[in-house]
């Protein structure tokens, strides 16, 4: 099982960007994990396996994103006791609607993350940490929600994130594109 705290240690090991850069990356690079994301609900089939490796990513990018705002995940009770009361009733078919509701939940609440830090980069006042964690707590738990209706638990997630990305720094192509690299 990987904690949050290890796995946001982990993400630093395989973070491959300029640190100057840190923010803007993994925002536009959370933004694009979502529309990746968002594809494996909207798929005729659902393939487990593909949500499971794009949660991942998402997974990710939220905790680099928060990492490179000084602002580490563990610390924010993003993820409570509660949500295993989520899992205690496993779905024994997948709701794709509440999943894609779940969805226009997670964008909208990242977009209001977005909006906080897009105002200071304007000028119009100092990052309010306190709204941008907010924010990201709530597109959190919609992404948990999402995940629980999948019968996915977040640590699955993390570990299966942790051993895709260590084989691909083994062999060197954490760098690249696609998931079969």
């Amino acid at each position: 099982m990987v904690t949050l705290e290890e796995y946001r240690i982990f993400t630093r090991s395989v973070s491959v960007y300029p640190k100057e850069k840190g923010t803007l990356y993994c925002s536009l690079g959370l933004q694009n994990e979502i529309g990746e994301f968002i594809t494996t609900i909207n798929e005729k089939k659902f393939d487990k396996q593909r949500f499971i490796k794009e949660a991942g990513d998402v997974m990710w990018y939220i905790t680099r994103l928060m990492d490179e705002l000084n602002i580490p995940i563990e610390n924010q009770n993003f993820y409570s006791k509660e949500f295993e009361a989520l899992y205690a009733f496993p779905r024994k078919e997948i709701d794709m609607d509440i999943m894609r509701y779940r969805l226009l939940e997670m964008e909208e609440r990242l977009g209001t993350a977005y909006g906080v830090i897009k105002k200071s980069v304007r000028g119009d006042g100092k990052f309010s940490e306190v709204r941008f964690v907010d924010a990201m707590r709530s597109m959190f738990t919609s992404f948990i929600i999402i995940l629980a209706t999948a019968n996915v638990k977040l640590e699955q997630v993390m570990f299966e994130n942790v051993r895709k990305l260590s084989s691909r720094d083994e062999r060197g192509v954490v760098m690249g594109d696609g998931d079969d690299r």
